[in-house]
């Protein structure tokens, strides 16, 4: 829980983002429009990148005006900063790239540097590592030979935050080292703190060394706090706090939360105080002291919500969520576990659904009873009214009627608290297997992200490989370069495979418009290979708005069957027609159907060489496993596939 913010904080902290205008100086009487149009997008860079990116497009427009092409390089450098932070990495690319041909031109090697060290850390994010590395390393020589150290600490830096990635810790540590060094070298204290706290991440979050983290985490603390640099000094001490609260020394975990506490409520850093806050939330669940946990919680989604970090919001509503669950509050703890889901994803899987309607059928059972309970004690005290007024006459017959009457609602009430225990006790294992779902949810989430980063990343290594080789071996005969094309197109099909894969890992649930736009872009790319064929693929009408969902298992299976019976009629039907049509289907077990037909020469299913029907077996037997069925008719005129689910 703490380690996913401090990553937000080491890649915060790290000069990722010169934005070049620090070279630039205010003009001394009138400043132009285009510089002006330029503060006020630094000034919301970080707050409203949307209304930032605005501001830079007026900056770089009456930058050409004015004629003032260092200050458009400046602003189309801040402009892909903008689009970074957005995820927009190809308009970020775009920028980043006339920013460098700009400040080239005109012989500005700060700004050009600057703009560098952005586009290849825009790589970083796409997780192309590699590339990222290799720009960086490409100006690293000019910084050098230009002597200027704040670049070379931020290229330094940045090569670092590469290298973790790459799983080079050591790598990582050193160039950091080396940033450490430039920034000390021209006096620049803060960012040699920063980048010394970012050592000390390493050694907490990726090699576990806690005692070599703290010593780190003290040094960049000491740094900032003689230059009186009061955000970076929040950051230091929630370090602290944090890495001592997962060793559970609890004093000192609360000594230092405090300081930052206090520092971010001085600095008015309410991304600080929302952290901290919920800092103190997790210390105190950990140490059982509930209601000061509950306090500092609200107070921490209190914030979170003005700051607008979901995924901050996200956390302190779990954390809520299991300090409520901890004091017996299973009603409550629902209510912030769905609200956390709601907001995490804003189409709860069918799973978690059922899930909490099962949670929440069990409270209004649980409420009605203890309704029915207090009506039954009303109408009790009622007879006994009534009997009292009697008491003369049927004294005896009211004492019996009492006595059983005392009797049985004992015996009720007994019986009622058994019930709710066990009740407690089903509601108790229900939030533990909603807890392992979301577990599995994140797991599956890793595992994509690591089929993305490295085996995506080594497949468009081989790629890149095999393009050179063939370039290399350009004047071999053409039998070489076949063979060549032939393993590049295969693994670039593995690439795209992956991708799919990825894709459907990452969906907890897939939506029908989701495989609809999946299918479009597949047709669309298959029909530009192929430019022999036609292709049409139509939805019906009806299933325009349709609200299908499929789990992941299903999306991909549905998505690879039609893929295969595309890839078959275009490979052995010998058609220049294909169409792809998806429609509804009433009077059968199945919701819908997906034809793929084509008007070629048609074939046997039953005269399938072995080597083609394990095709149409593996077709089948995906089908099954997702509870569908796969139809085919074959004729002279052509073959249809009907895949039912």
């Amino acid at each position: 829980m703490m380690q996913r913010y401090l990553l937000l904080i080491l890649i915060c902290l790290l000069p990722v983002v010169p934005v070049g205008a620090q070279q630039q100086q205010p003009p001394s009487d009138t400043a132009s429009r285009s510089y002006w149009e330029y503060v006020k997008t630094r000034d919301n860079i970080f707050s409203n990148p949307v209304q930032a990116k605005w501001h830079a497009r007026e900056s770089i427009r009456y930058a050409g005006i004015e004629k003032n092409a260092r200050q458009k390089a400046i602003s189309l450098n801040i402009l892909g900063v903008a689009h970074r932070f957005q995820s927009e990495y190809d308009s970020a690319i775009t920028a980043f790239g006339q920013a460098i041909s700009i400040a080239d031109s005109i012989g500005d090697f700060i700004i050009m540097a600057n703009a560098v060290n952005n586009q290849a850390m825009v790589y970083y994010y796409y997780g192309d590592y590699q590339k990222a590395n290799e720009i960086i390393m490409s100006i690293l020589d000019l910084c050098k030979k230009e002597r200027n150290n704040q670049l070379l600490a931020i290229s330094y830096s940045n090569l670092g935050l590469i290298n973790i990635e790459q799983n080079r810790y050591d790598k990582a540590l050193h160039r950091m080292r080396l940033s450490a060094a430039c920034y000390d070298s021209i006096g620049d204290k803060q960012g040699k703190s920063s980048v010394i706290n970012n050592q000390g991440i390493v050694y907490y979050e990726k090699l576990r060394q806690y005692d070599t983290a703290i010593e780190l985490f003290k040094e960049a603390l000491q740094i900032k706090e003689d230059i009186k640099d009061h955000a970076g000094m929040v950051s230091c001490y929630s370090n602290l706090a944090s890495i001592y609260l997962e060793m559970k020394q609890y004093k000192l975990s609360e000594q230092y939360g405090l300081k930052g506490l206090q520092m971010a409520e001085q600095v008015e850093d309410n991304f600080g105080k929302a952290f901290m806050n919920n800092h103190f939330g997790e210390l105190y669940y950990q140490q059982k002291q509930y209601a000061a946990a509950a306090s500092f919680a609200r107070k921490a989604l209190e914030l979170s919500q003005k700051n607008q970090t979901k995924k901050e919001i996200v956390k302190t509503l779990k954390l809520l969520s299991r300090i409520a669950a901890a004091e017996g509050n299973y009603h409550t703890a629902y209510g912030y576990l769905q609200e956390a889901y709601t907001l995490r994803d804003s189409v709860l899987n069918q799973e978690n659904f059922t899930k909490m309607v099962e949670l929440e059928t069990h409270y209004e059972t649980q409420q009605k009873e203890k309704q029915i309970l207090e009506q039954r004690a009303d109408i009790a005290e009622s007879h006994l009214k009534i009997e009292q007024k009697n008491l003369q006459v049927t004294g005896a017959v009211l004492l019996l009627l009492i006595a059983v009457l005392a009797g049985y609602i004992l015996f009720y009430r007994q019986k009622q608290k058994a019930r709710r225990l066990e009740e407690e006790h089903r509601l108790k294992e229900t939030y533990a297997a909603i807890e392992t779902q979301n577990q599995l949810h994140l797991e599956r989430l890793k595992i994509s992200r690591e089929l993305h980063d490295n085996i995506g990343s080594q497949l468009t290594f081989i790629t890149s490989s095999l393009d050179n080789i063939r370039y290399y071996f350009r004047d071999e005969p053409s039998e070489v370069h076949q063979r060549i094309d032939h393993i590049s197109g295969f693994a670039r099909q593995a690439i795209s495979e992956l991708r799919d894969t990825v894709w459907a890992m990452n969906k907890g649930t897939v939506t029908f418009e989701d495989m609809r736009a999946r299918l479009s872009d597949f047709i669309s790319k298959t029909s530009d290979a192929v430019g022999n064929v036609s292709f049409e693929f139509t939805v019906d009408e009806q299933l325009k708005d349709s609200t299908f969902h499929f789990s992941s298992l299903e999306g991909i299976h549905l998505y690879r069957v039609i893929q295969e019976a595309v890839h078959n009629a275009v490979k052995h039907s010998g058609a220049d027609r294909i169409t792809i049509h998806i429609y509804p289907v009433t009077d059968t077990p199945y919701r819908f159907a997906v034809s793929i037909a084509d008007n070629g020469k048609g074939f046997a299913p039953d005269a399938v060489p072995d080597d083609n029907a394990n095709g149409l077996s593996n077709m089948r037997k995906r089908m099954e496993e997702i509870g569908g069925d796969i139809v085919i008719h074959s004729g002279a005129s052509g073959t249809e596939v009907s895949i039912l689910l």
